[in-house]
């Protein structure tokens, strides 16, 4: 389990997207002789880069054998581009363009 002042983030491009700590999620739940908790993230954002950075840190600590740790399941990056003839999307919508 985890202590009050660790957390998981998700950073795009330098920025902090999703900052999840000890308190969100379901409740615990028994796995084995282990506690574990699921936490749902979903976020969507606009970005006009090529290319962008992911990174995902942790705070999380080592106690032996009682490490904290954690996992991603089913990850999933999509891109909804500008319309065609577009030259750049001017708002949330693919036909909000110029």
């Amino acid at each position: 389990m985890w202590d009050e002042d660790e957390f998981i983030r998700l950073n795009v491009d330098g920025k902090i997207i999703v900052n999840t700590t000890s308190t969100d999620g379901t409740d615990d739940v028994a796995c084995g002789d282990t506690l574990q908790k699921s936490v749902t993230v979903k976020t969507e954002l606009d970005h006009d880069g090529d290319s962008v950075d992911l990174l995902i840190d942790t705070n999380l600590k080592f106690a032996g054998c009682y490490s904290h740790s954690w996992g991603i399941n089913n990850f999933k990056i999509s891109v909804e581009p500008c319309a065609l003839g577009c030259n750049e999307c001017s708002g949330g919508e693919p036909g909000d363009c110029t």
